[in-house]
């Protein structure tokens, strides 16, 4: 989990392809109409994230059943974070932490993606601290990607 920019899809991929996991990634998720706003320039308000959730959930549970995965998910939002806890399997955050001044370079040197470098700011706003119940582990995500899959592993399998 992680703001637009620090490193989910990448790490995440790594880690699956490394663990032998399938990849999966919440972008894949997001209908047309969201990804087409953000293209616009304009931040998801909370329905269409809802809508996302919901869709993210659903569906999940039929996936696990075929294979343990990872999914590289914004999270920003506790109650949405929720949502997937409540699911009948082990969960666990990897916070990817970045600075804004870094994730806004990261951003704009994407040439291939919707979500413009002007929205990152709205990403650090909206990201919500993590809750006492909550299974979040921070990692440092100016690290290479080597290292984030590393310290990932152990902390994952520490916790």
């Amino acid at each position: 989990m992680g703001v637009s920019g620090c490193g989910k899809s990448t790490i995440a991929r790594a880690y699956a392809k490394q663990h032998n996991m399938q990849y999966l990634d919440a972008d894949d998720f997001h209908s047309s109409e969201a990804k087409s706003h953000m293209a616009k320039g304009l931040p998801l308000n909370d329905d269409m994230r809802i809508v996302w959730i919901q869709r993210m959930v659903e569906q999940l549970p039929a996936l696990l059943k075929k294979q343990n995965c990872t999914l590289a998910y914004s999270g920003l939002r506790e109650a949405h974070r929720k949502a997937f806890l409540r699911l009948d399997a082990k969960v666990s955050f990897l916070h990817l932490v970045l600075s804004i001044e870094t994730t806004v370079q990261r951003v704009s040197a994407r040439s291939s993606h919707f979500f413009p470098a002007h929205l990152v700011q709205s990403q650090f706003d909206s990201l919500e601290p993590a809750a006492s119940d909550e299974n979040i582990i921070e990692v440092n995500a100016q690290q290479s990607i080597e290292d984030v899959i590393a310290s990932s592993h152990r902390l994952l399998h520490n916790a």
